[in-house]
């Protein structure tokens, strides 16, 4: 895409460059694209079908384009496919092969996950690292105001993605049983529409 951007640049006898029709991520990259080299984008066809045609003005020849911002927009989209074009399934399916080949993505997270827990330990270059040594703080110490009496471990922080809430736990420390939870809230939920009932009667009463 940027070498078709360049050669039109060159080309002084063209004066508009018609794209093929994209998805609509792929139109909206082309339309970033034409800002960066000081080029109009014009949006045409059908709703189902569009296409992009970058056309040159007067802003084109006088500022040169950011081709800084360019190599970043190509990394984020290095192929484009046409939306005119049927893509054969061996295609997609080693595509899509390409993309699970790293397994799990690093940004999903799983139920009772620690957060952080594959994070790498801080190093000796770290600045915080140095202050705190220069402070007479060794690996192993905890930090605290009284005589570095804190914890040594940072709070854990799990990963919560269900709607079942918090569990409550007893004065022993143990958590309760789901079923004496369920109960509670199925009575606060029967309280709730008895009061509900009770007010629609008490306005039909009136």
């Amino acid at each position: 895409m940027k070498d078709e951007f360049d050669e039109f640049l060159q080309d002084t006898n063209r004066n508009a460059l018609r794209f093929p029709p994209l998805d609509p991520h792929g139109n909206k990259i082309l339309s970033k694209l034409c800002e960066c080299y000081n080029m109009l984008a014009r949006k045409l066809g059908n709703p189902s079908v569009k296409y992009v045609v970058a056309v040159k003005n007067k802003r084109t020849y006088r500022k040169i384009p950011d081709y800084n911002a360019v190599s970043r927009m190509m990394k984020q989209r290095p192929v484009f496919h046409r939306k005119d074009v049927k893509r054969a399934p061996e295609e997609v399916a080693s595509e899509n092969k390409s993309r699970r080949k790293n397994g799990i993505n690093k940004a999903h997270v799983i139920e009772g996950q620690v957060v952080g827990a594959e994070a790498p330990e801080i190093g000796k270059e770290n600045i915080g690292h140095k202050l705190l040594e220069k402070l007479g703080w060794k690996k192993g110490d905890a930090l605290g105001s009284d005589d570095n009496k804190g914890i040594i471990e940072p709070i854990f922080a799990t990963v919560k993605k269900n709607k079942s809430g918090l569990k409550i736990k007893n004065i022993k420390g143990e958590a309760l049983d789901d079923s004496n939870e369920e109960d509670n809230n199925r009575s606060s939920r029967e309280k709730v529409r008895k009061s509900k009932f009770m007010k629609k009667k008490s306005k039909f009463q009136i």
